[in-house]
């Protein structure tokens, strides 16, 4: 972290990744809200001005030649993965490999470039510097090639970019976790063995006793059996349940520290939990991440990609970025709000039980609080008053 505040985030990179290979918690929500995107889809839409009720033909042609090179596009969701690493990361850089089409640039493959590689400048600009010989602060590669290279760098915690990204809070409790399991290691391989005591009467036995002691203990350990005589006691004992229930707090350690990583990666725990079936158990994956964190990597990456892909792509092809096409992720679903809870209850008319707080996260509709007043209620029924005509009179 220290070396990253100075300016080189390469051991830090370093660590960030073995974070990863060494915590499946840890790897299990980061790929869950990275591949929420990848999980979603992408799509390029036509540019519309304020006011006009459809694009133009200009900007309807020029979004439909972009559609057409970016589908050629090699190595795609494996830069859109690599690009949302950077919520983790801070950062996360992708090089444009071109080809020539009659004698125009286009981009024909994408590239992620490791982290490592780069350092930050005094202005804490990200500059390209590795092992190569250069000298510090490294090479202003996004003004020297600017259309070479996408950067994303999003928004997460307001910090400079040398602090930016989640991995500083969950590099924490990653430790955390990796202590937790450390100490319950040691406490099952101090308690979880019984204690072997072999005893003998020195004023009643000789030396060769002693020896035999020692030789039965230590063929215990190994095998769990011994022939001894009878100057010779052996007792078998195992640990004495201590505190509440003789159990380490490593467990409770452990578990808390995932339910802290949980919250700051996907905004909730509820579906990493063994309750609700675990990672995977609720349904589509964008159900895992919470909706407002998962509009604002669609927007932050669309941003980018608009602005350094598609925007690339116009430099080229026309020399200019008017009507620029957008990049938009299909982050909505299949169908709108009414339609999936149409579906709900249909599904529920067949005798599929839908956890109501699959509902909420669907439409993203917070949840009554306990005795809070809620739409769902049941009103107490109303029975129009029947008008009481009086019998008529015999004739």
């Amino acid at each position: 972290m220290a070396q990253c505040d100075a300016g080189y985030p390469a051991r830090w990179h370093d660590l960030l990744n073995e974070l990863r290979q060494k915590d499946g918690y840890l790897q299990s929500v980061l790929q869950t809200r990275e591949t929420a995107l990848m999980a979603a889809g992408w799509n390029i839409a036509d540019f519309l001005r304020p006011g006009e009720q459809k694009p133009s033909r200009k900007a309807v042609k020029r979004a439909a030649r972009v559609r057409e090179i970016v589908s050629g596009i090699r190595g795609m969701s494996r830069a859109i993965a690599h690009l949302s690493d950077a919520t983790y990361k801070g950062y996360s850089v992708v090089e444009i490999i071109y080809g020539d089409v009659d004698g125009t640039p286009v981009p024909v493959a994408l590239e992620p470039v490791a982290g490592r590689r780069f350092s930050f400048g005094e202005d804490g600009r990200l500059r390209f510097f590795d092992d190569g010989g250069q000298q510090w602060p490294g090479w202003d590669f996004q003004a020297e090639l600017p259309h070479k290279f996408i950067v994303h760098a999003p928004r997460v915690n307001g910090d400079v970019l040398p602090r930016e990204g989640i991995g500083r809070v969950l590099s924490w409790y990653c430790a955390f976790r990796s202590w937790g399991w450390r100490d319950w290691l040691l406490f099952a391989e101090l308690f979880g063995k019984p204690i072997t005591r072999v005893q003998y009467d020195r004023s009643a036995v000789g030396t060769d006793d002693q020896y035999l002691a020692e030789e039965i203990a230590n063929e215990l350990t190994g095998t769990n059996r011994a022939v001894h005589p009878d100057s010779i006691q052996v007792f078998v004992e195992w640990a004495k349940s201590t505190g509440s229930g003789g159990e380490s707090p490593c467990s409770a350690i452990i578990d808390r520290a995932g339910i802290e990583m949980a919250l700051a990666t996907i905004g909730q725990q509820l579906t990493t939990s063994g309750a609700s079936g675990g990672l995977g158990g609720n349904g589509d994956v964008r159900d895992l991440v919470r909706k407002d964190i998962l509009a604002s990597d669609d927007v932050q990456l669309s941003e980018t990609l608009r602005d350094q892909l598609i925007g690339t792509i116009y430099d080229f092809e026309y020399g200019d970025r008017n009507d620029l096409a957008y990049w938009t992720f299909n982050t909505a679903g299949a169908g709108n709000t009414k339609a999936l809870l149409e579906a709900m209850s249909e599904g529920a008319g067949l005798g599929m039980r839908i956890p109501v707080s699959h509902a909420h996260d669907v439409t993203g509709w917070p949840q009554a609080a306990e005795g809070e007043p809620a739409l769902g209620d049941t009103a107490p029924a109303t029975v129009a008053a029947t008008p009481q005509i009086p019998p008529q009179a015999p004739p």
